[in-house]
C-alpha cells in the first residue's frame, strides 16, 4: 500500500479522470486565434489528443493508479442531418473511452449507436443505458448520463418533436438512489448547462462528480458546488483542451481530495503524427 500526503490528509489511492465536451466533430488541427488573433498557438486536434493519452495512459501504468476516459456529449456538430457522425464514433472506439454521455446535438444519431455499454443516458424515452458501473483498481465507479429537455433551439423541428427526454432531475434522481450504495464514486455526464447543472446537483444530493457541457462554458479548475460538495468540471470544448481531474481516497475508498486542471491541446505540447 502507497501512502501519500495530499495537504495535511493521509490518502492511500488515487483515481485520474480525463475528460472531453462538445467536441461537435472539431478534431483537426487549427490555429487558436482567441489566443492571440495576430500570432496563434496552433492546436493540434485529435493527433494531439491521441498524443496526450499515450502520455497519461503510461504514466498511470507505469505509477501504478487508474484512469478513466470520459465525454459529457456533443460529440456531433450542430445542423448535421441526413448520416450520422460515424468518425465521431470509430473515434471513442478507437481512443478507449470508459463512457460517452448522449448530448442534445447527438439524440438523432441515438438510433446508430454501437450496441455498448460506452453511450449512456438516464432520461431519453427508449433508451435503457442510463448508466454503468465500472470497476478501476478496486474502485467502483458509477456513472449516469443526462441531456437537457429543452430540444428545439438545438435541433431542426422535425427531430425535436419527435425525440421524447424526461425531466432531468427526476430521471437521475432515480438512478442516483437506485445505484449510489452500490459504488465509491458517483459522477454525472451532462448536456444540461452550467446552471442547470448546479441546480442538479443541488436538488439531488449524492453525485460526488458532475462533468458538464452543452453551452461552450469551460472551467480551467474544478468548482465545488457550496451546497452540496459537488465537483463540477468542464472544458471549452471543440477539442481545444482535455479536462483532467485528480480524485484522492482512503484505504476505505472515501474521497479526501481533489485537484484538476484543464491540458490546452497545443501542437508544439502534444506533437502527434497526423
Amino acid at each position: 500500500m502507497t501512502i501519500v500526503i495530499v495537504g495535511l490528509i493521509f490518502v492511500t489511492e488515487k483515481l485520474v479522470i480525463l475528460y472531453t465536451n462538445d467536441i461537435a466533430e472539431v478534431t483537426y488541427p487549427r490555429p487558436a486565434t482567441w489566443i492571440n488573433p495576430n500570432f496563434p498557438p496552433e492546436l493540434g486536434g485529435l493527433p494531439s489528443l491521441k498524443y496526450l493519452l499515450s502520455v497519461e495512459r503510461q504514466k498511470a501504468y507505469r505509477e501504478g493508479y487508474p484512469l478513466l476516459l470520459l465525454d459529457a456529449g456533443n460529440f456531433s456538430a450542430p445542423g448535421r442531418y441526413g448520416e450520422p457522425p460515424h468518425m465521431m464514433l470509430k473515434m471513442f472506439g478507437e481512443l478507449n473511452y470508459d463512457v460517452v454521455n448522449i448530448g442534445v446535438y447527438d439524440l438523432p444519431w441515438v438510433p446508430y449507436l454501437p450496441d455498448s455499454p460506452t453511450f449512456i443516458s438516464a432520461n431519453i424515452e427508449g433508451y435503457n443505458k442510463p448508466y454503468v458501473i465500472l470497476k478501476k483498481d478496486g474502485i467502483t465507479i458509477g456513472v449516469i448520463g443526462v441531456v437537457t429537455q429543452y430540444l428545439a433551439p438545438a435541433l431542426a423541428w422535425e427531430y425535436a418533436t419527435k425525440i421524447k427526454v424526461y425531466n432531468p432531475i427526476e430521471s437521475v434522481s432515480r438512478v442516483v438512489a437506485h445505484i449510489r450504495d452500490s459504488v465509491d464514486v458517483l459522477i454525472v455526464l451532462s448536456s444540461l448547462g452550467f446552471d442547470n447543472d448546479v441546480k442538479l446537483v443541488e436538488q439531488v444530493r449524492g453525485i460526488d462528480i458532475l462533468v458538464g457541457g452543452y453551452e461552450g462554458r469551460g472551467l480551467h479548475e474544478p468548482l465545488e458546488d457550496s451546497l452540496s460538495h459537488t465537483i463540477i468540471v468542464r472544458t471549452y470544448g471543440e477539442l481545444s483542451e482535455v479536462g483532467k481531474l485528480v480524485i484522492y481516497f482512503d484505504e476505505d475508498h472515501n474521497i479526501m481530495g481533489y485537484d484538476g486542471t484543464t491540458l490546452t491541446l497545443f501542437r508544439e505540447a502534444y506533437p502527434g503524427a497526423e
